[in-house]
C-alpha cells in the first residue's frame, strides 16, 4: 500500500509544478501587457482619432433606374374556402382556420 501512496504524491508534485509554471507564465504575460503604456495610447488614438464624416448622396434617389421600380402587389391573407353544404343547407364560403384557443388540449 505504501507504493501507491508514493506514486500519488509524486503525481501531485508534478501537477503542482505544472500549475505553478502556468501561473507564473500567465503573470509574466499580464505584467508585460500592463507595463507598456504605448499600447494604451495607440489604442486610444485609433479608436478616438479616426472619425470619418458620413456623406449621403441623395441624388441617387432621383435617378431614372430607381424611379422606374414597381412595387409588388399587396398579398392577401390566406383564406380557406369550402364549397360544401352545411347541415343547415347554407353554402360555406369561408372556413374558419385554426382554433379559438390553440393552447387547450384536444
Amino acid at each position: 500500500m505504501a507504493i501507491i501512496f508514493l506514486k500519488q504524491k509524486k503525481n501531485q508534485k508534478i501537477l503542482l509544478g505544472v500549475f505553478v509554471a502556468i501561473v507564473i507564465f500567465t503573470l509574466i504575460i499580464i505584467w508585460q501587457g500592463f507595463s507598456k503604456k504605448e499600447n494604451i495610447a495607440m489604442v486610444e488614438k485609433t479608436i478616438v482619432g479616426q472619425k470619418k464624416e458620413v456623406k449621403i448622396d441623395f441624388s441617387k434617389l432621383a435617378s431614372y433606374d430607381l424611379q422606374s421600380l414597381v412595387s409588388f402587389p399587396e398579398i392577401e391573407p390566406f383564406k380557406e374556402t369550402a364549397s360544401s353544404t352545411a347541415e343547415t343547407g347554407e353554402e360555406i364560403t369561408e372556413a374558419k382556420i385554426g382554433r379559438d384557443n390553440p393552447f387547450l388540449p384536444y
